[in-house]
């Protein structure tokens, strides 16, 4: 590596170590002088030479004539290095003491938690949807068989469509069996319609951040099993799922 790369690697610029070797090399100088014999260009010299001194690595002897004289490198690049190990220290230190603060912020600030909920019965399933759609804030979109609901159901429908809130149900039989109850849902307040599907399976989503998914006997309906999801990955991939079939399923 020659003088002037590692004067480089230091953090002088091109003119700066230019400047200073002209000044290392021939000793004392006008500006006009070291402009000549550092090919830094007349108008750039002064701000080279004026930055060196700065930098504590030239003196100026003399103001008229302006005369320059480079410090010796063993005192002045040594007390550059100081400055700048000083000018690091201090970085370091502010540095370790703004990441600090931002930790202990994280600390203060609740923790996001993701869980899920094994539930048994049918009873319980339709106690936890309850809860749930009193914390909705946007949407509520249910795909199911097209069963009778309870009464708690039906309220806390009511309640969202008081609210403004209008519920989405996707049911996958509508016949002579179940069409008097779908009519029900519809003056409920429901938005409704019929999609023909298979499987004895029930899904939930609310705002794209809470999801159940229910599976039954279809011998039993009593006997059930609804894991809650409280993980906002599987409910949007649930909603999305849900539009896809709302966009496919016909009213009622």
């Amino acid at each position: 590596m020659t003088e002037f790369e590692k004067l480089r690697e230091v953090g002088l610029t091109e003119y700066e170590t230019r400047a200073y070797l002209a000044l290392l090399r021939q000793g004392i100088q006008t500006g006009r002088e070291v402009a000549a014999k550092s090919k830094v260009p007349p108008t750039r010299v002064f701000d080279a030479l004026h930055s060196l001194v700065d930098k504590g690595l030239v003196s100026r002897i003399k103001e008229k004539p302006m005369l320059f004289k480079a410090i010796k490198p063993e005192i002045g690049l040594k007390a550059l290095f100081e400055r700048k190990l000083e000018q690091i220290k201090k970085i370091e230190l502010e540095a370790i003491k703004t990441l600090k603060e931002i930790k202990e912020e994280q600390k203060i600030k609740p923790m996001i938690h993701e869980k899920l909920e094994v539930v048994l019965g049918f009873e319980k399933m339709y106690s936890y949807f309850v809860e749930w759609t009193t914390r909705a804030k946007k949407e509520v979109h249910v795909f199911s068989v097209g069963e009778e609901i309870p009464y708690s159901v039906k309220l806390a429908a009511k309640r969202l469509v008081t609210r403004g809130l209008i519920p989405k149900l996707i049911v996958t039989k509508c016949d002579s069996e179940n069409k008097h109850l779908l009519r029900k849902r519809i003056k409920e307040g429901w938005d409704l319609r019929h999609y023909i599907g298979i499987g004895d399976f029930t899904f939930c989503v609310i705002d794209k951040k809470l999801s159940m998914i229910n599976v039954r006997n279809p011998d039993k309906k009593e006997e059930r099993i609804s894991i809650f999801f409280e993980i906002p990955g599987i409910a949007k991939a649930l909603a999305d799922y849900f539009d896809s079939i709302w966009k496919l399923a016909k009213p009622i």
